[in-house]
């Protein structure tokens, strides 16, 4: 059984998240294979052509990436993970466990830069950018979010003028 149906009993099942375990779902995500989860710049079935091969489409309830998509009702677009969850926490609320309403949220920057104290002062960049992504997927299932994007584009390339590559991954 998933433990989180276990932990959120109270939630509705169409908010349920679509996994046989949950720790394992993320545990693997690292390597890119937990639920409903589209990759890189060219996968076949993304709706999406993003620019970096670690940009991610994570859909917490396994449904098929375009629908999810195509549900959501509100967005959010935050340049560091968990800036979602302060800005857009209105619309996070409106949709939590309303079967009309969809959040889908888009995360610009890779977390690499993070700061670094306490349990993280050894962490190298890469380690960082694994659990802020690891963070926002959390996120994502606890706030019963229709889909979250990733775009995992490094701080400094972002603040590039002339760089348009951010501009193209938002119009996608």
């Amino acid at each position: 059984t998933c433990p989180t149906k276990k932990a959120n009993a109270w939630a509705k099942p169409w908010r349920q998240p679509a996994c046989q375990n949950y720790e394992m779902a993320f545990a693997r995500s690292s390597t890119h294979k937990a639920v409903a989860v589209i990759t890189g710049s060219r996968h076949k079935s993304s709706p999406m052509k993003l620019t970096h091969q670690t940009a991610e489409i994570f859909i917490p309830d396994g449904t098929p990436v375009n629908e999810a998509l195509e549900r959501t009702t509100h967005m959010g677009i935050g340049a560091h993970p968990d800036d979602l969850e302060f800005m857009a926490l209105h619309g996070i609320l409106e949709c939590f466990q309303n079967p009309d309403q969809w959040f889908a949220g888009v995360t610009v920057t890779d977390g690499r830069g993070s700061a670094r104290a306490g349990d993280y002062a050894r962490y190298t960049d890469d380690e960082m950018r694994l659990v802020r992504r690891g963070e926002q997927k959390k996120a994502a299932v606890i706030g019963e979010y229709g889909a979250m994007v990733c775009l995992d584009f490094p701080s400094a390339t972002i603040k590039k003028p002339g760089n348009r590559n951010l501009i193209e991954d938002l119009k996608a």
